[in-house]
C-alpha cells in the first residue's frame, strides 16, 4: 500500500460462493473526497478473500469498505415475520416485504432495480458479506460502522454499494459485460476504458477486470465510494428505523 495515500478503499463485490467474491483495494486523498484513487489491485476467484484483504489494508490507517450486497432486512420484513403464524396470508404488499427503502428509491431514481433482500440469490449473498465483515471486525480490531455521511479525517467505516446503478448513472454499459463471449469482454473492455479516465488502474487491475466481471464489479464498488467521499450522493433519510433495520445503498446522482 502506498504510504503516502491517506485514505484506502477497499471494494468487496460479495456471493454466496466464497470463490467469486470479488475484491479490490485503491488508496486516495480523504480531503479530495475521494478524487486521485488509485486501484492497486484487483482480483476474484481467491481462496480466502478475508485474508486477501487483511494482508493488504494498513488497519492503522483510515480505510472505506465498499460492499455490493444489502446489509439490512426490510423493516415490513422483520416486523410481519416476528409475528406470522403457518399458513396466514402477510397482510401487505411483497414490493414492501422484500424492498427496503433505499431499493425503492435508487429505483425510482436511476431505473435499475435492484435485487430483493428475500431472493435466494441475493440474501445468501447477503449472507456472506455479513460473515465477511464480522472477520474483518474481529482480526483487523476495528469496529467498521456503517457510514450516513462521508467520514471526517481518519475515520473508517463501511458503506453499501450497486455497481450497475453506478455504471447508470455515470452513463456507462450496465448490462452484457457478465459473460465470457466476445460481446461481453468488448463491454468489459469499454467499462475499463471510462474507468481508467475516472480512477488510476494499475496494470494488474486492469488485466483482472478485463477476465473476471466479478472483479470488475469490485473496482466499481471503490468507484462507488469514491463518490460517496465526494459528496455526490444523494443523503440517507433521517429515519431512526432505517438506519438501524435496512441500511442504504449509495448511488452518486
Amino acid at each position: 500500500m502506498n504510504p503516502s495515500a491517506e485514505l484506502q478503499i477497499v471494494g468487496i463485490d460479495c456471493a454466496a460462493q466464497e470463490r467469486n467474491v470479488g475484491v479490490a483495494v485503491g488508496a486516495g486523498g480523504s480531503e479530495s473526497g475521494g478524487a486521485g484513487c488509485t486501484v492497486l489491485e484487483a482480483a476474484t476467484r481467491l481462496h480466502d478473500p478475508v485474508e486477501w484483504i487483511l494482508e493488504r489494508v494498513d488497519w492503522d490507517r483510515p480505510v472505506i469498505l465498499a460492499l455490493d450486497a444489502p446489509l439490512g432486512w426490510p423493516v415490513e420484513m422483520a416486523r410481519r415475520l416476528k409475528r406470522h403464524a403457518p399458513g396466514e396470508a402477510l397482510d401487505v404488499e411483497a414490493n414492501h416485504l422484500f424492498r427496503r427503502r433505499t431499493d425503492h428509491e435508487v429505483r425510482a431514481r436511476t431505473g435499475k432495480v435492484p435485487l430483493d433482500v428475500g431472493a435466494a440469490r441475493i440474501a445468501r449473498a447477503a449472507h456472506g458479506a455479513l460473515g465477511v465483515l464480522a472477520r474483518l471486525r474481529r482480526r483487523s480490531g476495528r469496529q467498521l460502522p456503517l457510514l450516513w455521511e462521508p467520514p471526517g479525517s481518519g475515520a473508517s467505516g463501511v458503506i453499501e454499494v450497486y455497481p450497475a446503478a453506478t455504471l447508470r448513472q455515470w452513463q456507462w454499459p450496465d448490462r452484457g459485460y457478465k459473460g465470457k463471449n466476445p460481446s461481453d469482454c468488448d463491454t468489459r473492455r469499454v467499462i475499463v476504458d471510462r474507468l481508467g479516465e475516472v480512477v488510476e488502474l494499475s496494470e494488474t487491475a486492469v488485466e483482472n477486470a478485463l477476465e473476471q466481471a466479478d472483479t470488475l464489479d469490485a473496482v466499481l464498488c471503490v468507484l462507488a465510494a469514491v463518490d460517496f467521499l465526494g459528496g455526490r450522493c444523494p443523503p440517507a433519510p433521517d429515519d431512526a428505523e432505517v438506519r438501524e433495520q435496512e441500511g442504504w445503498m449509495w448511488v452518486r446522482s
